[in-house]
């Protein structure tokens, strides 16, 4: 006899407990398939099992206690197969019939919690027999224009405002040493109220206003066409070509 069960257990390590228990039947230890943190355990190395043919399950234990943090799951795995003789004439094997019917429940109850993983539709839907297409390199999968298909393209469009929670109102995101996408609000701030650029401050008075010493090299247009070449003194008649604070200049060449 098999009893309704969900033919997984999944737990979450803590680096001390060495003893999980599932909730299935199996008729010999191998009939699991234990993972610890997606990796897949073998049995008798990293593992022993206790109650085989149990109608409630049994344990598995651990030779060394999963970490802390880590998915400990434990999944039947009842093979596919039928490997009993039935020859003619013989006496009714009653227990023989019994455990292959049980073998046949056992592989319902896999298969519905594999079905219990899978993407799938809802039970309204009018969509049926939709396969996914093959993986390609560097293509994404969406729903087609018309809403009845998938589809592979090599491009994502976003219709729309895409919003990042993650980031702080204001930053002005850049890509990292790393590869990611990072930002640094206190050195580099977009005021969108005002229209203004901060660099070294998040709290820019003007249209770009910089903290720190910065350098310039080529000309700097001002107002309606004035030029200022890499010898300022020359062509704003002031005396040095140092400037601690770039804010300052910004502003002289703003009329400030």
């Amino acid at each position: 006899m098999i009893t309704d069960a969900t033919a997984a257990n999944r737990y979450t390590g803590n680096g001390s407990t060495t003893v999980f228990a599932y909730s299935e039947r199996i008729t010999v230890k191998t009939d699991l398939e234990v993972l610890v943190n997606l990796v897949v355990k073998t049995v008798d190395t990293d593992y022993t099992v206790s109650g085989v043919d149990n109608p409630s399950g049994g344990n598995v234990t651990f030779g060394t206690a999963p970490a802390n943090g880590f998915s400990v799951v434990i999944l039947r795995k009842q093979p596919f197969e039928q490997a009993s003789n039935y020859v003619a004439n013989e006496d009714f094997p009653a227990e023989r019939i019994e455990k292959d019917l049980d073998k046949l429940a056992m592989i319902a109850q896999q298969l519905r919690e594999m079905m219990g993983r899978a993407l799938k539709f809802s039970k309204q839907s009018t969509l049926t027999d939709k396969d996914v297409p093959d993986l390609t390199a560097s293509k994404y999968l969406r729903v087609n224009g018309a809403g009845t298909d998938w589809e592979l393209v090599s491009s994502v469009d976003i219709g729309g405002t895409l919003t990042v929670p993650a980031f702080t109102a204001g930053s002005v995101v850049f890509a990292s040493a790393s590869s990611t996408v990072a930002q640094d609000n206190a050195n580099l701030f977009w005021d969108d109220s005002n229209n203004r650029l901060g660099i070294g401050t998040a709290t820019p008075s003007t249209t770009v206003h910089v903290v720190g010493t910065a350098t310039i090299t080529g000309a700097v247009s001002v107002g309606s066409g004035s030029t200022v070449g890499a010898d300022p003194s020359a062509d704003l008649g002031i005396a040095t070509k140092q400037y601690a604070d770039v804010g300052r200049l910004l502003a002289f060449l703003n009329g400030g």
